[in-house]
């Protein structure tokens, strides 16, 4: 018996996962060039063979790539920019980290990522606050030595 994956679109696993998420400009940029290769692939093999043209990852047929085929290219992509191992589900991590670093509020993170409550995000990330309460309260200090 051979090992397949079988792929299948369904809807979102709760309402929280359905949501908007505005994108920076260079990400839309981006994006907008993979269009344009996709767009390409379309003209190259007609538009009634292209499987899937509302996606965003699509194999050159537009077909859905299998998961395997997507982790494939992601480690290679770490490999050529000389990056550490580290899975895919950590790119969400790093930007949730990095948006509390800089200063997002818990609550729109919380909508930005889908969790069901602003006290799950934050119980995830909470190794972040930590250092936010610490630079916190070296201001206060500065703040209280003033006087």
């Amino acid at each position: 018996m051979e090992n397949r994956t079988e792929l299948a679109l369904s809807d979102v696993k709760s309402e929280n996962s359905r949501r908007s998420i505005p994108l920076l400009r260079g990400i839309c940029a981006d994006l907008e060039a993979w269009r344009n290769v996709q767009r390409r692939d379309i003209e190259r093999i007609g538009a009634d063979v292209f499987a899937h043209p509302e996606m965003v990852l699509t194999n050159e047929f537009g077909g859905l790539i299998e998961p395997r085929t997507l982790s494939d290219y992601y480690h290679a992509i770490l490999k050529a920019a000389d990056l550490p191992h580290f899975t895919f589900h950590a790119l969400r991590h790093t930007f949730a980290t990095r948006a509390l670093e800089q200063g997002m509020d818990a609550k729109t993170l919380s909508t930005l990522l889908g969790h069901y409550s602003v006290a799950f995000t934050l119980d995830t990330y909470t190794h972040v606050l930590d250092d936010q309460k610490r630079s916190e309260m070296a201001r206060l200090e500065a703040l209280f030595s003033n006087l």
